[in-house]
């Protein structure tokens, strides 16, 4: 990956595209040269996790198959659950046809009929093209259920089990996953909470798949939450797949010599923002304090946990967080962070009760020493960005809640007094 004739900046401004450089350009405080061995990089991370995802997504669609032609064979007495029946239902191109014309199980067609017409229809020209290239050894015009299985995408099959398409199924979901859905699951039961915690690994699944599809960075991507995802998801199909079918270390591995590993540590910032807990509306100042406080009773010891996905697992040690709220500032030193389990953060490192009885889903921790207010003369020239903005013009100007800060002058850099 080092070894590489990078394109003049020039040839790569005009065809990587202005906007997609300047992000890779923005992750290495502007030097072309890293920009360019950064992209390098993620083509490489594209790649490999577009490979890791294969194994998931055939599994994924063929456990499906198999218990939704259970299902369809108990409604509909036939074990052909993609419309294709005995009197030759195919997608015509000499008449014009509807979804509505295709038989199909009336539990599943909200969920997954409109997929499953386009995927007849993609069979259908897909077959013609082989047939008028003499390109397959099939030179008949018919297709069959297995043409109809490769041409659904991996939305349509997690859509079974949560809501990619923003749709609002969750009431056929949750019938269909009590029924037969979770039969694909081996190491599930029908409890909606098994489906409801598989549904958000297969989104986060679904997300990255199709970031990967449409080729954009994955600069923030959480690779080790992701794989965790796969992983489990696997393993919950059938334990082999997990066991001998996937491995993630060569994944892992690549996401570890991320180029950004070698640049200055950066710190980052969030927004606290008001939020009502246990019937009572608490201010982001307010919520603020409590965190600080929490932290003086603590001997300077406190878990501070948001919902918030950043590449901080991933790209080396973010060494300060700064908590902004309604124009205040508490600084505090990250010993350690992580996702998904808060149960894994240090001895020691606790959240203030209040935090914990607002019952959010929030799985993003960072364990900090000392968090304490920082004064206007120092957050002056903290807030300064790369691109010229404070951090309050950032926060308060908009929606945005999570910051790095990056290129911080001197007088604000962090040394050994800080431990």
């Amino acid at each position: 990956m080092d070894n590489i004739n990078y394109p003049d900046e020039e040839v790569a401004r005009l065809y990587l595209g202005e906007p997609r450089l300047e992000r890779y350009l923005f992750e290495v405080n502007g030097n072309y040269a890293q920009a360019l061995r950064l992209y390098q990089w993620g083509q490489a991370l594209e790649a490999q996790v577009h490979m890791f995802l294969g194994t998931i997504e055939i599994a994924l669609r063929n456990a499906l198959d198999s218990v939704l032609s259970q299902h369809t064979n108990r409604i509909m007495h036939t074990p052909e659950w993609t419309g294709l029946d005995v009197n030759g239902f195919r997608f015509p191109v000499e008449r014009r046809i509807t979804e509505g014309d295709m038989p199909f199980s009336n539990m599943l067609r909200p969920l997954l009929g409109r997929e499953v017409f386009k995927a007849h229809k993609r069979a259908y020209y897909e077959q013609t093209r082989h047939v008028v290239n003499h390109s397959s050894p099939r030179m008949d015009r018919t297709y069959n259920h297995d043409d109809i299985i490769a041409q659904l995408m991996f939305g349509a099959w997690a859509g079974l089990i949560v809501d990619v398409f923003g749709r609002s199924d969750e009431h056929r979901q949750q019938q269909l996953w009590d029924s037969d859905i979770h039969r694909a699951f081996t190491g599930l039961t029908n409890a909606d909470s098994d489906r409801v915690a598989l549904g958000k690994k297969l989104a986060r699944i679904h997300e990255t798949r199709n970031r990967v599809a449409h080729h954009e960075n994955l600069l923030y991507l959480d690779v080790n939450l992701l794989i965790d995802s796969v992983m489990s998801v696997l393993n919950s199909i059938d334990s082999r797949l997990s066991e001998n079918w996937s491995n993630p270390t060569s994944l892992r591995q690549l996401a570890h010599k991320d180029p950004r590993r070698e640049l200055p540590l950066r710190d980052a910032a969030f927004k606290i923002t008001g939020r009502r807990i246990q019937n009572r509306f608490h201010t982001g100042e307010e919520l603020l304090k409590a965190l600080v406080e929490h932290s003086d009773r603590s001997q300077s010891k406190l878990l501070f946990a948001n919902k918030i996905r950043v590449s901080g697992t991933n790209i080396g040690l973010i060494r300060n967080l700064y908590l902004y709220a309604d124009g205040r500032v508490a600084k505090g030193l990250v010993v350690e962070y992580g996702a998904d389990d808060l149960d894994a953060a240090p001895v020691g490192y606790e959240r203030p009760r209040l935090f914990i009885n607002s019952n959010e889903d929030n799985n993003h921790w960072y364990a900090l020493n000392n968090l304490h207010y920082i004064g206007t003369a120092e957050s002056s020239e903290l807030y300064k960005l790369q691109d010229g903005r404070r951090l309050a013009d950032v926060f308060d100007g908009n929606r945005a809640n999570f910051t790095y800060l990056m290129n911080r002058p001197p007088s604000c850099h962090w040394d050994e007094s800080d431990k």
